[in-house]
């Protein structure tokens, strides 16, 4: 096997069971949106090449209830398609802000922003997480990060996808949602979900004066052990040409040389998660096939050792993506933990 193929078995152990998860989830959220009460309101101004539900202002109703160890929750709200555009690259960024039905502009509302993992797609009207946070009075704002997914409707090709890419999305996701009159800046949550957990981690680490609290779902923070085993040195990287390209024959996403580039000048991330100086929440699975338990204890240490302090919450039997009745089991963690940083009353 050639160099490059043997650097790429370690993608193949991580990501190719995201992957196939990636999948089950998007199948998932198509299945269960026939159960979520939800009405078509609007059209929007995105022209013609995008089909409607895509366009700019396209807005739907979402009303039901869910079942936690708390008790039955309801839920009602809206979900309105917002494009953002991130200025250095020049693609659109495809979003969604939720509201509750009884959203009232004068007030100052916390928000969450949620960042999906590696080659899958935004929380939708169907999410338990997006459910969740508008139950407890908070907004939420979801995104497909240019090029992160085969089937994701920003903007970009797979081969402009790196964690840098994918940061810098955030940032101008960020940049927006502070500029909203009805938000409370003070109160920004970032959720992430396995890669994006690590985009988030990031960010909260370059910037933690501008967030409150971090939510992380199954991060794929220790991801970067095994791709440094690959690519031990610079070198290594420089070694490839600038228009190579490697293809999961799994998942069928195609990676580029910039995703390996940035991955390698990240550095590990363990080295500065913790300049994060707030709390975070970790919520993992014991029988995580992607990410191991014992990597997640690693990520729980090193916060702990930091100024703030991580509460991780092992699910058992839970894989990498949880199921429905692993994510209705941590709400209640989650919720405990928005009242510990007073997001939540």
């Amino acid at each position: 096997m050639s160099h490059f193929g043997r650097a790429n078995v370690c993608l193949l152990r991580f990501f190719a069971a995201v992957s196939a998860f990636a999948l089950l989830v998007c199948t998932a959220f198509s299945l269960t949106a026939c159960a979520d009460n939800k009405k078509e309101t609007g059209g929007g101004n995105g022209g013609p090449i995008r089909p409607l539900q895509y366009r700019e202002g396209y807005t739907t109703e979402h009303k039901g209830e869910f079942t936690t160890a708390d008790g039955t929750v309801q839920y009602d709200f809206t979900g309105t398609v917002h494009w953002i555009k991130n200025e250095d690259t020049g693609f659109e960024i495809y979003g969604r802000i939720f509201k509750p039905a009884d959203f009232d502009e004068t007030k100052k509302y916390p928000i969450a922003i949620v960042c999906h993992g590696f080659n899958a797609l935004s929380e939708d009207g169907t999410s338990r997480i997006v459910q969740n946070y508008i139950a407890e009075g908070m907004l939420c704002y979801t995104f497909d990060f240019c090029g992160g997914g085969n089937l994701v409707q920003s903007d970009g090709d797979t081969t402009d996808m790196s964690v840098e890419s994918e940061i810098l999305d955030l940032e101008y996701v960020v940049d927006y949602v502070q500029s909203l009159p009805y938000v409370d800046t003070d109160k920004i949550v970032l959720t992430g979900k396995s890669y994006g957990g690590l985009v988030v981690a990031t960010e909260a680490a370059r910037r933690p004066d501008e967030f409150a609290g971090l939510v992380l779902y199954f991060p794929a923070i220790t991801a970067y052990k095994s791709f440094h085993e690959q690519w031990p040195d610079q070198a290594s990287v420089d070694a490839l040409p600038d228009d190579y390209t490697y293809t999961d024959p799994a998942s069928k996403f195609t990676y580029g040389k910039k995703y390996y580039a940035d991955f390698f000048a990240l550095g590990d991330p363990l080295d500065y998660i913790n300049d994060f100086d707030k709390d975070v929440i970790l919520l993992q699975g014991n029988m995580d096939e992607a990410v191991s338990i014992d990597l997640q204890m690693e990520t729980d240490k090193v916060y702990d050792e930091g100024a703030g302090q991580c509460t991780f919450v092992e699910v058992d039997g839970a894989p990498h993506n949880f199921s429905d009745a692993n994510y209705l089991y941590v709400m209640p963690f989650v919720n405990d933990y928005l009242q510990s940083i007073g997001i939540i009353s």
